[in-house]
């Protein structure tokens, strides 16, 4: 599959030339700020830059990803406000994808979506994370922002049928978690006086109200 993908940060005094730069960013993966450069060591690095992206997408094409995630990082730190930048970030994000890293996959995509906020492939991406993560209401707001720029999109539309259904299934497992926990404390602050929450039951009224009502057990 094609990739793509960003988002441009500052990077306080650049250093001399590309390959200091990217180490310097290093585990920082910010994208350098154009302060006292000249037009040609902005193209000079930004040519760079598509060369690494062009490494990394063979790379990723191969099937090597975490070095395609490499080269993608060596992009973004030597880029200097690269037009394409988004892409770099959404490639990487590929990559995370690939290796079954969701949340690192989630990360880039949102970079990617600052940068450039109408990239459906990237949207899909994020979308496709958040539901393997049961991010499933975040998921269903990707797949709906990709509708309002591709209402055609099949995958897209396929999604936002199928999943309020499982959103509800979820809001209701999660209300019987959060019931049952708060049942097993109901019991222990209860236990010391011989009760339960056995002895109480929700009652509802005419209104649509509750209220709680004491049975005593034998």
């Amino acid at each position: 599959p094609r990739l793509d993908m960003a988002d441009n940060e500052e990077f306080a005094t650049p250093p001399d030339s590309p390959r200091q730069a990217a180490a310097a960013a290093g585990a920082r993966d910010e994208a350098p700020l154009a302060v006292q450069m000249s037009e040609e060591t902005i193209l000079e690095r930004n040519t760079q830059a598509d060369a690494k992206k062009a490494e990394g997408n063979q790379l990723f094409g191969h099937g090597e990803y975490k070095s395609a995630i490499d080269c993608y990082t060596e992009a973004i730190n030597i880029a200097v406000n690269h037009k394409d930048l988004s892409s770099f970030y959404g490639n990487r994000a590929a990559c995370h994808m690939k290796l079954n890293d969701n949340e690192k996959c989630i990360e880039d995509c949102t970079k990617a979506l600052e940068a450039n906020p109408a990239y459906t492939k990237v949207l899909l991406r994020r979308a496709q994370a958040r539901e393997n993560t049961d991010k499933l209401e975040d998921a269903l707001a990707d797949y709906n922002a990709v509708l309002a720029l591709e209402p055609s999109n099949g995958f897209a539309k396929a999604a936002a049928v199928r999943l309020p259904a499982q959103i509800e299934v979820q809001r209701e497992r999660l209300k019987a978690e959060m019931m049952d926990k708060l049942k097993d404390l109901g019991n222990l602050v209860l236990r010391p006086f011989g009760l339960s929450t056995n002895n109480f039951s929700m009652v509802q009224d005419a209104s649509g109200g509750y209220s709680v009502q004491f049975k005593q057990t034998p």
